[in-house]
């Protein structure tokens, strides 16, 4: 058994797994295992997939699924094997070469840490300096966004706490996750996509388990949706453009988070939620008008 297995949800991701896959083959971190869920259900796009992955050395294995799964593909991702450690990896991301061994020394070295995250920067066609994200900010139960504040002064292995990790490069201990769900699973089932990370993430920081950034460990980002623009009348062009199954996709899981954890937060975390969903209710019904 590998200490670490490396999840990875495809769907019609063969575009990035060229650099996808040669991150993986460089990284100095040895004991692991990639497995591979493709939700594509199409024949061609599956053939490129295994096209890219003939050539790739890790030890490997990939999934055909029979439907698309969308991101709940990691439960039963997480149900194939006991590794210690999980690392969520979007098709998207890339790490530098030791980011692998610099998150996982981290971690071992401090049992009440359940997640963690790398530096994650965002990739222009090239790597930037630009921040992609640094961990999950709360603000409220009804707005937890990508934190992408930067973090100074520390450049070591002991890691910065945060409140959650992003679902894009997310390191999980197993034990930790295991202690908050019952249900053999990674994150709700119910989630395809949208708000799978934040929803784990409360489980983690209500039971009183640490997260924490790995800032000396670095990660990059294609962001294929990007974050919200300035301006209501912006906000709400943009809603537009996005596609409908997304939006309902983004707003019904917000209401199923709400359903979940509602009776375990604070009244001033209830009203600040309230007001922030005021908000983003009105922006979803305008972006239908």
């Amino acid at each position: 058994m590998s200490k670490l297995v490396i999840q990875i949800a495809l769907y019609h991701g063969s575009q990035y797994l060229h650099p996808l896959l040669r991150s993986l083959e460089a990284q100095t971190f040895e004991d692991l295992e990639v497995i591979f869920y493709e939700n594509s259900v199409d024949e061609q796009e599956l053939a490129r997939v295994q096209i890219h992955l003939a050539n790739f050395t890790r030890k490997h294995r990939l999934i055909v699924g029979s439907k698309n799964l969308g991101f709940s593909a990691h439960n039963e991702l997480y149900r194939m094997t006991m590794s210690p450690f999980v690392l969520v990896l979007n098709q998207d991301a890339y790490l530098e070469t030791d980011c692998l061994q610099k998150m996982i020394t981290t971690v071992e070295a401090d049992t009440t840490i359940a997640s963690a995250t790398p530096l994650v920067l965002r990739w222009y066609d090239k790597p930037t300096d630009e921040i992609d994200t640094v961990g999950l900010d709360y603000v409220c139960l009804g707005m937890v966004r990508d934190s992408r504040r930067l973090i100074t002064g520390i450049r070591d292995h002991s890691g910065i706490e945060v409140w959650g990790v992003s679902g894009a490069v997310g390191l999980y201990r197993r034990a930790s996750v295991d202690a908050v769900r019952t249900d053999g699973n990674l994150y709700d089932p119910r989630f395809f996509m949208y708000k799978e990370d934040v929803e784990l993430a409360f489980r983690l920081h209500h039971a009183g388990m640490k997260s924490v950034c790995v800032s000396d460990a670095r990660a990059y980002h294609v962001r294929a949706i990007r974050e919200s623009p300035r301006g209501i009348l912006n906000r709400i062009l943009a809603e537009r453009k996005r596609p409908k199954h997304l939006r309902v996709a983004a707003y019904r899981n917000q209401w199923r988070i709400y359903h979940m954890h509602w009776h375990e937060i604070t009244l001033k975390d209830k009203l600040l939620t309230i007001r922030y969903e005021v908000a983003r209710t009105a922006l979803f019904l305008l972006a239908y008008l």
